[in-house]
């Protein structure tokens, strides 16, 4: 009997512990967007401070962010990247990813061996954009989707890994049927991936919105083609040297009082990053399975 008392005193303990290391863990990571967000909503000047809640309440922060055209603009670039670019780059990545899980394809070490090299060995940043330039896609809109097609080496382990492990009766009973590679890539792989590609496109999706050195690079000089990230550095840079309470309030008069840089900066801030927070919950169940089964092999 004491024993048994003691085993569940010993796992009362351990699941405390446990419980308040994850609350705090919780703590850490999401108190700084509730940060933010405090002081987005905030309508009192404040600074680099602790708050616990928003002081005073108002929505005019998002009111100028929203009717500024330029962040609209900007917003509508960045998901138009996101979606195109990350569509792409799963149909691109995949079907190569489906060409190298078969063994017996013509030259398959070779091409294999091929794929690795980049993944090791960059060509750094000078000879890209003369790359870039070269092929005239500087200032363009393409320069955020054509470069970025195949998702890179790891990616394409990752669902290569995976299907592998797909049954190959489907696929023997789908040639049998005479189904060719094409059948067989759309109609079973595909479908059965969704794991993988739901993993790999969360990867994709948010490297695509939170990009802003290709527009450093490439389109700065056009603002049409100007990202919500580029933006919000933009922003950042502007109003780097307001830190203190007192500089916050200067600038807040020459504004007439209208506009907190604080509260501008907190509320773009928090709205570029609300989309991704919005999509995670929905692939949070594909991307652990997908993960995980893909990375079992290698």
């Amino acid at each position: 009997m004491k024993k048994m008392d003691k085993g569940r005193a010993e796992d009362l303990v351990f699941t405390g512990c446990n419980g308040f290391a994850m609350l705090l863990l919780v703590f850490l990571t999401g108190y700084p967007i509730l940060h933010l967000l405090y002081l987005s909503l905030s309508s009192a000047a404040v600074g680099n401070e602790f708050l616990l809640a928003p002081r005073g309440f108002t929505l005019r922060y998002y009111r100028e962010v929203l009717a500024d055209q330029k962040v609209l603009h900007a917003g509508f670039i960045s998901m138009a990247r996101t979606v195109l670019g990350t569509g792409s780059m799963l149909l691109i990545t995949s079907a190569g990813a489906f060409a190298m899980a078969d063994r017996q394809l013509v030259g398959h070490k070779a091409l294999w061996r091929y794929y690795l090299i980049p993944m090791f060995i960059s060509g750094g940043m000078i000879p890209s954009y003369l790359l870039m330039k070269q092929l005239c896609l500087t200032g363009t809109f393409w320069i955020y989707i054509l470069p970025s097609l195949f998702g890179g080496t790891y990616n394409m382990i990752l669902m290569k890994t995976f299907m592998e492990q797909l049954p190959t009766g489907l696929v023997e009973a789908a040639e049998i049927d005479g189904a060719n590679d094409i059948s067989v890539f759309f109609r079973i792989a595909l479908p059965l991936s969704l794991p993988i590609l739901a993993t790999v496109g969360l990867f994709s999706a948010v490297g695509h919105w939170n990009a802003y050195t290709d527009t450093m690079l490439y389109c700065a000089e056009n603002e049409n083609l100007h990202t919500l990230q580029y933006s919000l550095m933009l922003l950042l840079n502007r109003y780097s040297s307001s830190t203190s309470i007192e500089s916050i309030r200067n600038l807040a008069k020459e504004n007439g009082g209208a506009i907190s840089p604080i509260g501008l900066k907190s509320a773009l801030t928090f709205v570029t990053i609300l989309p991704i927070m919005c999509v995670y919950p929905f692939l949070q169940k594909y991307f652990v399975k997908g993960l995980l089964v893909g990375a079992i092999k290698a």
